[in-house]
């Protein structure tokens, strides 16, 4: 994977981005999701991009009190380089595409659990007439953020809540878009799949796979000319796709164009083993029944009976 942003100094300006937007949600977990992938944290375009400066500062202003702590022997200062030592892997000093991630994170927050406790205790000890005030205000805290679990845990409910969270957090992000669009289409609720694929199609309007949902969408909607429309585009993007291919058979078939639907199996039939071709053999053979029609055998053509006359209706 190339740097993040194009450049070295763009990529470790995305990772302070995304460090500072890693102790945003350990602050307070008010904006979760489960992707952000493409559309949802952009990354940097440059080392000086003002919103990577900004982060930068926010993470000297968290290390100092660290540092201080760490010299110590403080648990504040131990946790905070438990934090920041096991996040290093999944920032981005060898860039891979996974972005970041709220599961990162479940590592390091133990480091995160040591420097609060050092926090609290370290309160607790300067200000011993405080500490009645102190549990009041950790209790109120740790039910907070039980309530904000219990409300996160039903987002993950089943593929529809999760995805449909997701893109309501996130608008922009093509997974959750194209996620919640399979979610819809799995359990047959295909209207409501259509705009979310419409929506990751308008956002990445080169991607084949979304061409190829949606030609499939479209061909189960019984909308053969759109179906056909974007199963061209898949083919123009992946020539040669077996599954974009093969549906272009079963729509050129359904629509009345069984040559045309012959010509697209047998282009599926030439690429493909024969122990995965029986559902394209099954098409084409279709389509040649569809060209020339058997009358089955012992099937008689009725005749009329003697006397009658075209159009007497006897």
């Amino acid at each position: 994977t190339p740097w993040h942003g194009g450049s070295v100094g763009a990529n470790f300006a995305t990772v302070a981005r995304v460090w500072a937007h890693y102790l945003g949600i350990i602050v307070w977990p008010a904006r979760l999701s489960a992707d952000y992938s493409s559309g949802a944290f952009a990354v940097s375009s440059g080392a000086l991009d003002p919103r990577a400066l900004v982060s930068a500062l926010v993470l000297a202003a968290a290390a100092v009190p660290a540092s201080r702590s760490w010299r110590r022997g403080g648990l504040m200062g131990f946790g905070a380089a438990w934090y920041a030592v096991t996040l290093l892997p999944v920032s981005h000093i060898i860039p891979y595409p996974e972005l970041l991630a709220e599961h990162y994170l479940y590592i390091p927050m133990v480091g995160v659990a040591f420097a609060v406790a050092g926090v609290v205790d370290a309160v607790a000890a300067r200000a011993p007439e405080r500490r009645r005030a102190l549990v009041i205000a950790v209790l109120v805290v740790a039910s907070a953020a039980a309530v904000r679990t219990a409300v996160r845990n039903r987002d993950w409910h089943d593929p529809v809540s999760l995805w449909s969270a997701t893109a309501a957090a996130y608008p922009d992000c093509v997974r959750a878009r194209f996620n919640l669009g399979q979610a819809y289409f799995k359990r047959v609720r295909l209207t409501e799949a259509e705009p979310h694929w419409l929506a990751a199609a308008a956002l990445r309007p080169n991607d084949p796979a979304i061409a190829l949902a949606l030609g499939g969408l479209y061909y189960r909607l019984g909308k053969y000319d759109l179906a056909a429309e974007r199963v061209e585009d898949t083919l123009r993007l992946k020539p040669g796709d077996v599954k974009a291919e093969t549906l272009a058979g079963w729509i050129a078939l359904d629509s009345g164009n069984p040559q045309r639907a012959i010509e697209h199996f047998d282009a599926v039939l030439a690429r493909l083993p024969p122990g995965q071709a029986e559902a394209v053999t099954l098409g084409r053979a279709r389509a040649e029944q569809a060209l020339n029609p058997v009358r089955p055998l012992g099937m008689r053509v009725p005749r009329r009976p003697r006397g009658s006359r075209e159009g007497s209706g006897n």
